[in-house]
């Protein structure tokens, strides 16, 4: 993610429940298709299972943006409530599921959150 800098907020979101959670970028991974990690905290804001060792999901139900340019380089006490603000005025959730082409699960009537 060449835009994005240490200390920008972001957001991970299950798209199938719509929880989601302030974040921030933190790593730049260790090659060029790994992504890095979430936190213990934010797999269970996403409902995902938190285990270090076992946990995570194979799931494609996870998405996740930065908001490049919009932190400022260090750690920010405020980042989850800046990520979500940022979220929000983006479109949030409904957005971010047109954007990924998200579809319902099976059996389901109506879109979650």
């Amino acid at each position: 993610m060449p835009d994005a800098h240490l200390g920008d907020p972001g957001i991970v979101a299950n798209l199938d429940t719509g929880n989601f959670t302030g974040a921030i970028w933190a790593d730049n991974g260790g090659t060029k298709n790994q992504l890095g990690e979430g936190s213990v905290a934010s797999a269970r804001k996403v409902d995902v299972d938190p285990s270090p060792t076992s946990g995570g999901t194979l799931r494609r139900v996870i998405g996740w943006m930065v908001f490049p340019g919009s932190g400022i380089r260090k750690f920010r006490a405020d980042y989850k409530e800046a990520a979500e603000a940022l979220f929000a005025a983006w479109g949030g959730i409904a957005r971010l599921r047109d954007l990924l082409g998200w579809k319902p699960p099976a059996g389901a009537t109506e879109p979650v959150a």
